[in-house]
C-alpha cells in the first residue's frame, strides 16, 4: 500500500492507494503517532485508491478514530467506493466514524 500525506494549515489529508490488509498495521500505527504530534486539528483519510479492505484494516480505522479523537483531532474518511463502501455499510462504520 502507498500513502501520501498533505498538510494544509491545521488540516491533514492522507491518500491511500492499494489493498488495506493486516500487513498495513505497523506502518499505519507509525502514521498515527506522526499525526498525533503534527499539530493538525483535523485528519482525513482518502480511500478513493483503496479497492479492498479486510477486518484488520477496519480495525485500524476504528483505532485511528479513537486515538485521534482522544488527541482532540477530528477524523473523517472520504472516497470509499465499491466493495469498501459496501463493507462500511454492512459494518455500520458510519455510526462510528464520519464518512464524507
Amino acid at each position: 500500500m502507498h500513502r501520501e500525506t498533505n498538510q494544509t494549515g491545521d488540516s491533514t489529508r492522507v491518500s491511500f492507494t492499494g489493498v488495506w490488509t493486516m500487513d498495513e498495521f505497523e506502518p499505519n500505527k507509525a502514521l498515527l503517532e506522526q499525526l498525533e504530534g503534527s499539530g493538525a486539528t483535523s485528519v482525513e483519510y482518502d480511500l478513493s485508491g483503496v479497492p479492498a479492505i479486510d477486518s484488520a484494516g477496519i480495525g485500524m480505522l476504528i483505532l485511528a478514530n479513537d486515538r485521534l479523537g482522544k488527541a482532540g483531532i477530528e477524523f473523517r474518511i472520504s472516497g470509499s467506493h465499491g466493495a469498501v463502501a459496501q463493507i462500511f455499510e454492512v459494518a455500520k462504520i458510519g455510526d462510528l466514524i464520519t464518512l464524507v
